[in-house]
């Protein structure tokens, strides 16, 4: 590598002319470092000399990557410090105030377990992935690991607690939304050592509200609201990084209702100020979140070219919470589209909204790149009335659940799988049965198979269920009653957690009005395909 002669600090004269940038620029004489002269000094010819000079500081340049010096009396260019380790996977470049290389891994090792997560679009371990870890967002995940049942690929054999199955818990669900009038959950996901859930609460006006809790479900952290404007704040999807939390929801604070985002620590503390990330008219709403290894993918449903020209936009955040260039339309332009989901596969992401179809609402799925600048043509995957749905990554496909909705819920809840070039490798079909209404589906993907959980009632209130299903739709455990109340349980969320706990998180109004709770299933290992 080739590198200045003249890469240490340089302490400039003062003298003549010198003096004067001395004292008004670098706060006094002999100091170290100071603003920039780029734009004050002489510009250097192509031959590289310009001028008289009495010390550097008449050259305008402090730059010791490319630095320029006062050599008897003209100034006069050195060569450029040139930064190349020859590693791929790191970030090469030059300081230009101490004029030294730096080198920075492109990765990152979120989890902290000394194995760095891949670069999007390239599976762990292989050639150019730079990264080996299945799951950064867990120090319990990376090749080598041993296997236990807790909800973690941990030996990286893309297969998550090898043959486990989950079971209900007998202990009483806890009320998350304490003092609240009503309440509508957001989302649920595990940090460092609890569960956390947000949920929209309703006293004096709505708030976007975060609380933590221990797997055994002992509140940790009372309902804290996360937002303090003087409006109504509802709530979000939450994600974790294997560090921090990204929490995205919408709120009016700006006459209509916009996406925000932020960061928050394990214990809902904000990182920074709310990130705007619409600035539209009109509504933007019901957004959803990923986390995609490097940065933050959020989607939207939005309204700025009229109410009935729904439309899908996407907008990256990075790491440290900065928008990526512009909000992206995701959704054709006529497709009237709404309620979007997104899951992370390997080099894309997949995601499905619903849309307005020849016989009603239907859904649709398209693959979206990295940077989501290449859209897959959209596919229908679920017709006559699909209404809200969720989809995940399993294996080598997407699942998709939805429920239907006409003048009433339908019977079942329906699936399909989509491989990620687009084919549907599963059409359409029942994922239960034996219902007389099915709503308020949520998948966990354990690599060859998924955890179910939905919402049915055949007579009395709607209780939840779960069984495990394979990503070809087929039955692997019997439906097992997850909740058991005199009123409706429904729009459960689902987190892996600790020793083999899954959170559930779910809406009940048995005090009278919605409320938050949460209750978990635990994991029996070896006991399905």
């Amino acid at each position: 590598m080739t590198r200045s002669l003249h890469v240490g600090p340089h302490r400039p004269r003062c003298n003549g002319v010198a003096l004067v940038w001395c004292a008004l620029l670098l706060g006094g004489c002999g100091a170290r470092s100071g603003p920039k002269l780029r734009d004050f000094g002489p510009s250097l010819p192509a031959d590289g000399a310009v001028g008289e000079c009495t010390g550097d500081l008449d050259c305008g340049v402090l730059d010791l990557c490319a630095p320029i010096h006062c050599v008897a009396g003209a100034c006069v260019a050195s060569p450029k410090v040139v930064c190349n380790d020859g590693n791929p996977c790191t970030e090469d470049s030059c300081v230009e105030t101490t004029g030294q290389c730096a080198f920075l891994p492109i990765t990152h090792d979120e989890d902290g377990d000394g194995h760095p997560g891949p670069i999007l679009g390239f599976a762990p371990g292989s050639p150019g992935s730079c990264g080996d870890d299945c799951d950064d967002t867990s120090p319990l995940a990376y090749p080598g690991a041993k296997e236990v049942c807790d909800g973690v690929d941990n030996d990286c054999n893309g297969i998550v607690d090898d043959g486990a199955r989950y079971e209900p818990s007998s202990s009483p669900a806890v009320l998350l939304s304490t003092g609240a009038s009503q309440a509508g959950l957001g989302g649920i996901a595990f940090g460092r050592t609890d569960f956390a859930a947000t949920f929209a609460s309703d006293g004096t006006s709505w708030a976007n509200t975060f609380t933590t809790f221990t797997p055994t479900g002992t509140i940790t952290l009372p309902a804290t609201a996360v937002t303090h404007v003087n409006t109504d704040t509802f709530t979000g999807p939450l994600v974790w990084t294997g560090s921090v939390f990204g929490l995205a929801w919408e709120d009016r604070r700006n006459s209509d209702f916009e996406i925000y985002f932020n960061r928050l620590d394990a214990m809902g503390r904000k990182l920074s100020p709310d990130l705007r990330v619409t600035n539209a008219p009109r509504f933007s709403l019901r957004p959803a979140i990923v986390w995609d290894g490097l940065d933050y993918v959020v989607v939207w449903s939005d309204t700025r070219d009229g109410d009935s020209s729904g439309l899908i936009f996407g907008q990256r955040i990075d790491s440290e919470g900065h928008l990526i260039g512009q909000n992206l339309p995701l959704s054709p332009s006529d497709a009237d589209a709404d309620g979007p989901r997104l899951a992370k596969g390997v080099t894309e992401l997949g995601l499905i909204f619903n849309r307005k179809g020849p016989s009603g609402r239907e859904l649709a799925f398209r693959t979206l790149s990295a940077d989501l600048t290449k859209l897959g043509d959209p596919v229908v995957v679920g017709a006559a009335g699909a209404n809200s749905s969720d989809i995940a990554w399993s294996g080598d496909r997407y699942v998709i659940v939805w429920d239907t909705l006409t003048a009433s819920p339908g019977p079942s809840i329906r699936g399909a799988a989509v491989a990620p070039d687009g084919t549907v490798l599963v059409a359409e079909r029942d994922v239960t049965s034996g219902a007389a209404y099915s709503r308020s589906e949520a998948i966990l993907p354990l690599g060859n198979r998924l955890l179910l959980v939905w919402s049915e009632t055949t007579k009395g209130p709607y209780a939840l269920h779960s069984k495990m299903i394979g990503t070809d739709l087929g039955e692997l455990t019997p439906p097992l009653v997850v909740t058991v109340s005199p009123s409706d349980s429904l729009n459960p969320g689902l987190s892996f957690g600790p020793t083999g706990v899954v959170g559930v998180a779910f809406e009940d109004r048995r005090t009278g009005t919605f409320q938050v709770y949460a209750t978990h299933l635990d994991c029996v290992a070896g006991n399905t395909p």
